[in-house]
Order: structure tokens, then sequence, then C-alpha cells
């Protein structure tokens, strides 16, 4: 996976001459790869790579190697429930910091005799940032490979709250996927994955 990240362009004010440029405000470069394993019929196991490469006004940047564990346990075929840990660190920059974060989160499929296709899921996530974060989120699945999902969380100490929906799309063994999320304070975000 490839994602890269833009927030546009800001005035920057030379404080000698007065001189107004335009600057990047912050760029940054996300590459991940990742490998997943079944431990048994229930449980699995999986790792994430990252590297992120993140620039600030153009002139501060910082490089990060971080890796990602998670397990996920399956019970009855339509509840799952998963632990992870992102982000510990392989190597960085000291200067600045990749938030490490715990998740736990669970989803239910509801049963077909009841409303076919309907997940629904919840997480809490919590990092270094002590920032405490809730989501919910619910996806429906046609039978012929259209997704459809929204979701929102809620960052307690911060008092925001974020929104997102999506639509995806299963061909054989490819997947595409669209999401638009909505960010307070920041610019509106965009994510494509194949």
């Amino acid at each position: 996976n490839l994602s890269t990240f833009d927030a546009g362009d800001i005035d920057v004010v030379d404080s000698w001459s007065g001189r107004s440029t335009k600057s990047k405000a912050e760029m940054e470069t996300l590459l991940v790869g990742g490998i997943g394993f079944p431990i048994n019929d229930n449980i699995s196991w999986g790792i994430n790579l990252k590297f992120i490469h993140r620039s600030f006004i153009q002139e501060f940047t910082y490089t990060w190697n971080v890796i990602d564990f998670g397990l996920l346990y399956r019970r009855y075929r339509n509840f799952a429930l998963g632990i992870s840990c992102r982000n510990f660190p392989l190597g960085y920059d000291y200067r600045d910091k990749v938030p490490l974060v715990w998740d736990i989160g669970c989803s239910w499929e509801i049963p077909k005799k009841i409303i076919p296709g309907f997940t629904i899921s919840a997480n809490t996530s919590t990092g270094y940032d002590k920032d405490f974060r809730v989501g919910l989120g619910v996806e429906y699945l046609s039978k012929y490979g259209l997704s459809i999902r929204s979701g929102g969380r809620y960052y307690y100490f911060g008092n925001s709250f974020d929104f997102g929906f999506g639509i995806g799309l299963v061909i054989e063994n490819m997947k595409l996927d669209y999401t638009y999320q909505i960010i307070p304070n920041l610019t509106d975000q965009h994510y494509i994955t194949l």
C-alpha cells in the first residue's frame, strides 16, 4: 500500500525582509507491506512494516520505520474480536515521535435471516498522546460484491468527532475501495485502495 498526504500551501513570511513565499504546509508519504497467517481455526496474527516520510514547511523532514502487530479472534463465523499495536518504532528520527497506538475492536455480522449483508463494528484506541478514541461503523455487502459503509470516531480529550463513508467493489480476487473522511480543522481526506 502506498499513500500520500498533502496539506496544501501556506504563506511563510521572512522575519528579516518581510517577504512572503508559498510553501507546502505538510506532506507525508507512507509505504506499507504486510502479511498474516492463521494460528488455528479461530485465531490469526498479522504484521505490517511501514516506512513514513514527512516534511513540514519544506524545511523539517522526518523519516520513521515502524511495525504493527495484530491478533484476530473469530467465533461462529459472524463475530470477530481484534487487538493491535500500531507504530512500534524500529528506528526513527528521535526529534519527533510517531504515536504508538493500541486498538481493540469487534464486529458482528447480522444473521442473514434478520438483515442480510449488514455488519456492525466498534472499536476503541489510545496512544502515547493519551487521547481516547471510540468508533462505530456499519457496512452493507451486496451479493454482487458491492459494499457501502459509513462510520464515525469520537476523540474524548479533544472533544471532536470525525465521520466518513465509502464504497467498495470486489471482482474475483481484487478489491477496489474508495473512502471519503471529514476531519474537523483539516482538509477532507480521500482514500483509494486497490
